[in-house]
């Protein structure tokens, strides 16, 4: 009995290692594309970006992207809740166009358009990125009322993509139905529907 327990310890004790050196390794290669996730849950929009976390990026680009979110949970520098004096504040709202995850930050269209302005103007610009892969309307309007407008922008700037957005603004047409949907009441007012937080679809995610 005691050579069974000696042998079944140091079974466990090889796996245990075996599996922290395997940790190791895909941590700090990034083999077989693995990476850890940059996302959390998020009980409106199904998930969003988790704040200040390193992401590693290796599609559609010859080399991987990587940075880090800004303290907000966006992929972009740093910003202050209050606007800035003698800036003209925008924040761009969109999906993986706006992301743009195949490019490092500094190569971003909107990064480049913001040098450019203040390059060009004598006033000062500031682009804000709210960009995430795969986002619909009912995502971006929760977007727009839950984190845009506390940053009290002087413009919004909304990228449409028909090529999917209009199927996926209604349940009826949507390919996935886990996310949220907005309905018209008989009243005329929107009623959001986020139902899909209480499914087990969204409890394995």
């Amino acid at each position: 009995m005691r050579e069974r327990l000696v042998n079944l310890w140091i079974c466990v004790v090889s796996i245990v290692l075996t599996l922290l050196a395997l940790e190791v390794l895909l941590r700090r290669t990034h083999l077989f594309g693995a990476c850890l996730s940059c996302s959390e849950p998020d009980e409106e929009i199904g998930y969003r970006f988790t704040p200040n976390c390193e992401y590693w990026y290796n599609r559609e680009n010859d080399h991987p992207i990587t940075g880090r979110m800004n303290n907000y949970g966006w992929r972009d520098d740093e910003w202050a809740l209050e606007k800035p004096e003698n800036t003209y504040r925008v924040a761009v709202l969109g999906d993986s166009f706006v992301e743009a995850f195949q490019v490092e930050l500094e190569r971003t269209f909107l990064a480049l358009a913001e040098k450019e302005l203040n390059r060009t103007s004598a006033n000062a610009f500031e682009l804000m990125t709210f960009g995430r892969s795969g986002f619909t309307q009912s995502e971006e309007l929760i977007v727009l009322r839950r984190d845009i407008l506390r940053f009290k922008p002087d413009m919004v700037i909304l990228f449409f993509f028909p090529g999917n957005d209009i199927a996926e603004v209604s349940r009826e047409t949507a390919p996935n139905k886990s996310r949220p949907f907005f309905s018209v009441s008989d009243e005329g007012q929107l009623v959001l529907d986020t139902s899909f937080s209480n499914t087990s679809e969204y409890d394995m995610k």
